[in-house]
């Protein structure tokens, strides 16, 4: 059963390639300054990975996306280098930023993987509102109903098979 975190003892050069936040320094580099501030000046640590875990992605994502990410949720986007694998990582923290991981998948993947759901803090919008919370709140009914269904399949294979088990 595959995990949906990852622990990181360490969020380095030689292991990591911070691709969100490479994104956003050509995407500010491209764009004229009133001042002469750099990258690190006015997004200091924005776009850097801040808690030791990573949440797999099923593929890489656009550019495009990654922004979007960037803009709706508190996440970015790295890749292993010894894999290539790309993960979703926490921009911030000090909060329960789940809902921003649930969320960051739904502009990543469209949907949001099922054991993460079951951590999602649903009582109250945490670190988004408004529509924010309703597009995360529809994902986790898409994803709870997708496993129902697959749930009911299962549970009407098996009662097939012990009934056919009590009567042979």
């Amino acid at each position: 059963m595959p995990t949906y975190s990852e622990h990181v003892s360490e969020w380095s050069l030689e292991d990591w390639n911070f691709v969100g936040e490479e994104i956003e320094r050509r995407k500010f580099e491209e764009e004229e300054h009133e001042h002469d501030e750099g990258f690190r000046e006015v997004c200091p640590d924005r776009f850097y990975p801040m808690m030791n875990y990573c949440y797999p992605l099923e593929h890489e994502p656009s550019d495009e996306v990654i922004v979007r990410v960037h803009e709706k949720t508190g996440c970015t986007v790295v890749q292993k280098r010894s894999t290539g694998d790309y993960y979703l990582a926490l921009t911030g923290g000090g909060m329960d930023m789940s809902q921003d991981v649930g969320l960051a998948y739904l502009v990543t993947d469209d949907w949001i993987p099922t054991d993460l759901v079951h951590s999602i803090n649903i009582q109250k919008p945490l670190t988004m509102t408004g529509e924010s919370y309703r597009e995360l709140l529809r994902g986790i009914k898409r994803t709870v109903e997708a496993e129902k269904k697959h749930l009911n399949r299962t549970l009407e294979e098996v009662e097939e098979q012990l009934e056919k088990q009590e009567e042979g």
